[in-house]
């Protein structure tokens, strides 16, 4: 038994059929946004915005492998969850990733 989040079931079951056939899901949680790719506060401005608009150009050719629809720009707000679902992981004795 082990967690697998719905991205990782999509490259098994693209990648690997046969093993995600015999993936038997016994629960699952509530949608939530996939990890993204952030930088520190202090960050160059200049070099975050060449490397944002590099993400939304990237040709459809290299996303389709990695089952991706393309890169957006997200907003802080939709992250302001994380926080309480950490502390959720923690109570139910989650709080060390193995």
């Amino acid at each position: 038994m082990a967690p697998l989040d719905s991205y990782c079931h999509e490259l098994l079951r693209l990648y690997e059929p046969e093993m995600a056939r015999q993936v038997r899901i016994i629960e699952s949680t509530d949608p939530s946004p996939i990890p993204l790719l952030v930088a520190s506060p202090g960050s160059d401005l200049e070099q975050a915005g060449l490397l944002a608009r590099a993400f939304e150009r990237v040709p459809a050719d290299l996303c389709r492998p990695l089952a991706l629809a393309g890169f957006v720009r997200v907003e802080a707000q939709t992250y302001v969850g994380m926080p309480e679902t950490e502390e959720r992981a923690a109570k139910a004795g989650y709080s060390v990733l193995a």
